[in-house]
């Protein structure tokens, strides 16, 4: 809870225990900013932060503030509004930048998850990591987001896992991994609640929106196809693969030119973008399609391809054009992924593109009796082998 008082009373606020107080003051006529600047130098006193939303040309709390936010003035009684705007942005902000300490702990679950499988997987990263964000602690990063029991927690795994042995081992990763959990949940901050509070008119709970990832969008714009020019199925399926794409590289423009005889369509190859550009192609002069690109012309879906040396990222993205909605080309990307994710955001990405049945029978028609571990199966794998890797080919890897 936020404690909120008029400036003139703050019966309600223990300064001594607020390190940072918000001054709405922009609809102030000078003198009453004159002694409000007088309540922020109390403030200010007390070894507090006031950060002061001001009219624009008023200059009394600049000595006193932590910082002044100055808004125009409205006027007609409705200034209130602007330091309503300001406050939702500060809070976005300021819930964005805790969040930001949570990737720290996030990473480090992953980390412990992985070496919880792998038992022959040394622990001295892991330890390091802790000590940078036991630094990060000290540092003062972590002063608003972490109570003093975590911290000590975070610190005694650090000890426990400089002397781990076999024996014990597998009891303190799962240990960690738990707190790890916790440590991300104190120091994450969804931003759910304030952008509700920021609607006017609100029904039911909103939710984060979710969306194609703009390296995605630029470079299809940049090849020259419209967003709305996807089918929706495809924007659901670039929504899910966002969530493990670091960035796209690439990318090269393919136009849908008539079929050949036997009904198989010919593409011909035109802008390119990034790693593509100024490379040449195969489908320059006009070519059947093959391969993968022949499949998504064919299913008229998204597909997820490694190219011909298996060593690609490559998502083929089918556009549409007209009335009728046909197919008039492909989009094929060059992309980049994560090299790790943790077992459930994998495990959402491969229900989301209908993958995660596929791969539950290839492993169970390989993997018999106790050995059986699907989970731990999962959690090993990259990413990017989930998504362009048959999953055949990743039991037997497995």
């Amino acid at each position: 809870s936020i404690p909120v008082d008029f400036t003139e009373d703050k019966k309600h606020i223990d300064l001594s225990t607020e390190p940072l107080t918000l001054v709405i003051a922009n609809d102030l006529p000078p003198l009453l900013a004159q002694d409000t600047a007088k309540e922020v130098a109390i403030f200010k006193a007390h070894a507090g932060k006031p950060i002061v939303i001001a009219a624009k040309g008023e200059t009394c709390f600049d000595t006193y503030a932590e910082t002044v936010i100055r808004v125009p003035s409205a006027g007609a009684g409705l200034d209130f509004v602007l330091a309503t705007v300001v406050g939702h942005l500060w809070g976005f902000h300021a819930a964005r930048a805790i969040d930001r300490r949570s990737h720290g702990f996030r990473s480090l679950g992953v980390a412990i998850e992985q070496a919880l499988v792998e038992s022959d997987r040394p622990l001295s990263p892991i330890i390091d990591a802790i000590g940078v964000e036991l630094r990060r602690v000290a540092d003062g990063e972590q002063d608003a987001a972490l109570p003093p029991r975590a911290v000590a927690q975070l610190a005694a795994l650090s000890t426990s896992l400089v002397g781990a042995d076999v024996g014990n081992r597998a009891g303190l990763l799962s240990g960690g991994v738990e707190l790890m959990r916790k440590l991300f949940e104190e120091t994450s901050r969804p931003v759910d609640t304030i952008r509700h509070q920021a609607k006017t008119v609100t029904v039911g709970i909103s939710r984060p929106a979710r969306d194609v990832s703009p390296s995605i969008l630029s470079t299809l714009t940049a090849l020259g196809v419209s967003h709305e020019a996807l089918a929706e199925a495809d924007r659901q399926t670039l929504i899910a693969f966002s969530s493990v794409l670091t960035n796209v590289t690439g990318g090269i423009l393919y136009t849908l030119k008539g079929e050949i005889k036997d009904g198989t369509p010919v593409l011909t190859a035109g802008s390119r973008v990034g790693v593509s550009a100024g490379r040449a192609s195969g489908y320059d002069g006009g070519r059947a399609a093959s391969g993968s690109k022949r499949r998504a012309l064919r299913l008229g879906r998204v597909i997820f391809s490694s190219g011909n040396q298996a060593a690609e990222n490559l998502v083929l993205i089918p556009f549409f054009t007209g009335a009728d909605w046909r197919v008039a080309g492909l989009a094929m990307l060059h992309t980049d992924l994560m090299g790790q994710a943790s077992l459930q955001q994998k495990t959402a990405l491969l229900k989301e593109l209908y993958l995660y049945e596929d791969l539950f029978d290839a492993y169970h028609d390989v993997v018999h009796g106790e050995a059986r571990d699907f989970a731990a199966f999962v959690a090993t794998i990259s990413p990017r082998d989930l998504l362009f890797r048959p999953a055949a080919e990743l039991v037997k890897a497995g």
